[in-house]
């Protein structure tokens, strides 16, 4: 089993804060986001996994 350690996980959160709020700025920023979430998802799958 592969854990997202949690200083990862809290990068990766508040780089989702900061696109949620800087959305309207970029198109890449809003890509930033989903590629953070998608990570933070795919984690979340395997842990429930095991």
């Amino acid at each position: 089993m592969s854990k997202l350690p949690l200083e990862v996980r809290e990068v990766l959160v508040r780089i989702m804060d900061l696109a949620a709020y800087d959305s309207h700025v970029s198109e890449n920023v809003d890509e930033i986001y989903h590629l953070a979430d998608q990570i933070l998802t795919k984690y979340d799958e395997v842990e429930t996994i095991f």
